[in-house]
Protein backbone atom coordinates (compact mmCIF):
# COMPACT_ATOMS: atom_id res chain seq x y z
CA UNK A 1 0.00 0.00 0.00
CA UNK A 2 1.07 3.41 1.00
CA UNK A 3 2.29 6.05 3.37
CA UNK A 4 -1.20 6.36 4.12
CA UNK A 5 -1.43 2.42 5.08
CA UNK A 6 0.62 2.78 7.46
CA UNK A 7 -0.69 5.97 9.28
CA UNK A 8 -3.68 4.39 9.75
CA UNK A 9 -1.86 1.18 11.38
CA UNK A 10 0.05 3.92 13.49
CA UNK A 11 -3.18 5.28 14.58
CA UNK A 12 -4.93 2.41 15.69
CA UNK A 13 -2.01 1.18 17.32
CA UNK A 14 -2.35 4.40 19.16
CA UNK A 15 -6.14 4.36 19.92
CA UNK A 16 -5.77 0.60 21.37
CA UNK A 17 -2.73 1.45 23.65
CA UNK A 18 -3.56 4.97 24.45
CA UNK A 19 0.12 6.04 23.03
CA UNK A 20 0.53 9.19 21.29
CA UNK A 21 0.78 9.02 17.55
CA UNK A 22 4.25 8.81 16.24
CA UNK A 23 5.34 10.46 12.77
CA UNK A 24 5.72 8.15 9.86
CA UNK A 25 9.64 9.06 9.38
CA UNK A 26 10.36 7.92 12.45
CA UNK A 27 12.25 5.47 13.94
CA UNK A 28 10.23 4.07 16.79
CA UNK A 29 11.29 1.95 19.69
CA UNK A 30 8.77 0.32 21.90
CA UNK A 31 8.59 -1.87 24.67
CA UNK A 32 6.28 -5.19 24.66
CA UNK A 33 6.82 -7.67 27.18
CA UNK A 34 10.05 -6.12 28.60
CA UNK A 35 11.34 -6.38 24.92
CA UNK A 36 12.36 -3.35 22.77
CA UNK A 37 11.05 -3.50 19.16
CA UNK A 38 12.31 -1.37 16.40
CA UNK A 39 9.41 -0.07 13.94
CA UNK A 40 10.95 1.53 11.14
CA UNK A 41 9.41 2.12 7.86
CA UNK A 42 11.51 3.62 4.99
CA UNK A 43 8.55 4.53 2.59
CA UNK A 44 11.41 5.73 -0.50
CA UNK A 45 12.55 2.12 0.06
CA UNK A 46 9.70 -0.35 0.89
CA UNK A 47 6.61 1.59 0.92
CA UNK A 48 4.56 -1.66 1.26
CA UNK A 49 6.83 -2.81 4.32
CA UNK A 50 7.03 -1.73 8.20
CA UNK A 51 10.75 -3.55 9.80
CA UNK A 52 10.64 -4.99 12.85
CA UNK A 53 13.61 -4.99 14.91
CA UNK A 54 13.64 -7.62 17.46
CA UNK A 55 15.98 -6.60 20.83
CA UNK A 56 16.64 -10.65 22.35
CA UNK A 57 19.64 -9.38 23.82
CA UNK A 58 22.84 -11.44 24.24
CA UNK A 59 22.52 -15.26 24.28
CA UNK A 60 24.76 -17.74 25.45
CA UNK A 61 25.06 -20.39 23.30
CA UNK A 62 28.30 -22.83 22.15
CA UNK A 63 28.27 -22.14 18.34
CA UNK A 64 25.69 -18.64 18.01
CA UNK A 65 26.12 -17.71 14.55
CA UNK A 66 25.99 -21.55 13.04
CA UNK A 67 22.56 -21.59 15.31
CA UNK A 68 21.26 -18.42 13.84
CA UNK A 69 22.04 -19.41 9.88
CA UNK A 70 20.52 -22.94 10.34
CA UNK A 71 17.41 -21.27 12.17
CA UNK A 72 16.62 -18.83 9.43
CA UNK A 73 16.58 -21.89 6.85
CA UNK A 74 14.23 -23.32 8.76
CA UNK A 75 11.73 -19.79 9.83
CA UNK A 76 8.75 -19.97 7.71
CA UNK A 77 9.59 -18.16 4.61
CA UNK A 78 5.84 -16.29 4.61
CA UNK A 79 6.97 -14.91 7.81
CA UNK A 80 9.78 -13.39 6.27
CA UNK A 81 11.63 -13.60 10.15
CA UNK A 82 15.86 -13.92 10.44
CA UNK A 83 17.87 -13.64 13.32
CA UNK A 84 21.26 -11.65 12.80
CA UNK A 85 23.56 -10.12 15.50
CA UNK A 86 23.01 -5.97 16.04
CA UNK A 87 26.58 -4.84 14.78
CA UNK A 88 27.09 -2.42 18.31
CA UNK A 89 25.58 -4.54 21.08
CA UNK A 90 26.55 -7.96 19.27
CA UNK A 91 23.29 -8.90 21.20
CA UNK A 92 20.42 -11.13 18.85
CA UNK A 93 18.00 -9.28 16.77
CA UNK A 94 15.19 -11.04 14.84
CA UNK A 95 13.89 -8.80 11.91
CA UNK A 96 10.23 -9.42 10.56
CA UNK A 97 9.46 -8.27 7.00
CA UNK A 98 5.76 -7.16 7.60
CA UNK A 99 3.40 -6.27 4.63
CA UNK A 100 1.78 -2.56 5.37
CA UNK A 101 -2.25 -4.47 3.55
CA UNK A 102 -5.46 -3.20 4.44
CA UNK A 103 -5.89 -5.92 6.39
CA UNK A 104 -3.04 -5.39 8.82
CA UNK A 105 -4.63 -4.00 12.09
CA UNK A 106 -2.59 -2.06 14.04
CA UNK A 107 -4.79 -2.34 17.40
CA UNK A 108 -3.88 -6.36 16.92
CA UNK A 109 0.17 -5.33 16.42
CA UNK A 110 1.36 -5.58 19.37
CA UNK A 111 -0.16 -9.02 20.48
CA UNK A 112 0.88 -10.08 16.80
CA UNK A 113 4.51 -8.44 17.80
CA UNK A 114 4.60 -10.76 21.13
CA UNK A 115 3.85 -13.54 19.65
CA UNK A 116 6.68 -13.47 17.28
CA UNK A 117 8.80 -12.44 20.47
CA UNK A 118 7.72 -15.48 22.06
CA UNK A 119 8.39 -17.62 18.62
CA UNK A 120 11.54 -16.11 17.97
CA UNK A 121 12.44 -16.88 21.39
CA UNK A 122 11.37 -20.51 21.37
CA UNK A 123 13.16 -20.53 18.01
CA UNK A 124 16.61 -19.61 19.86
CA UNK A 125 16.79 -21.59 22.97
CA UNK A 126 15.67 -24.93 20.96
Amino acid sequence: MTIETYRRVIQEWCDASGMSPWATDANMHVDINDTTIGLIYAADQAPDTLFVFVDLGVFEHPDLHRHMLELNMLIDPNKNGQFALHPESGGVVYRVDLPLTQELNGAAMPQQIAAMVDQARSFLLS
